[in-house]
């Protein structure tokens, strides 16, 4: 087990060349004192390096591109949240974006988001997308037992 905000800084440390590179505004809302999260490290990174790439990808036409992640402590556990300031996915697309194969993009296979959803419930964690002012995706985890 390992801190949550440590987890996350370091995840978002491996693709923030990439972001700043595009020009793209990376907000980073990640309170120090989150409880201890029972993840795998690696698969955790991966799973937020998709989700901002992604994020970015989408932002390509965007004037004023953002990406927003943030965590925060909730009752069941921690939620950690991205979110994009870019089109929003296609309410027919939404319901499917989990799928394998099923992909929205024309030069995509459709693994990544599937796979980065079986890596967070092997954590007993979830994944949902839904639409707000662009695309969002929040992580849901379980806290850690006590030490």
């Amino acid at each position: 087990m390992v801190p949550l905000d440590e987890a996350v800084r370091a995840a978002i440390g491996l693709i923030q060349a990439d972001i700043k590179a595009r020009s793209i505004a990376l907000n980073v809302e990640v309170p120090s004192g989150l409880p201890i999260v029972p993840i795998d490290v690696v698969s955790f990174q991966q799973v937020i390096h998709n989700l901002v790439r992604n994020a970015a990808n989408a932002l390509a036409e965007c004037p004023s591109p953002l990406i927003t992640l943030r965590a925060r402590r909730e009752e069941s556990g921690v939620a950690i949240v991205v979110a994009d300031n870019g089109p929003r996915i296609e309410t027919a697309s939404l319901h499917r974006i989990f799928e394998p194969f099923f992909t929205t993009k024309a030069e995509g296979m459709g693994l990544g988001l599937p796979l980065s959803s079986r890596l967070i419930e092997r954590m007993d964690g979830s994944l949902e997308a839904f639409n707000d002012c662009g695309a969002t995706f929040i992580i849901r985890l379980p806290p850690g037992e006590p030490s």
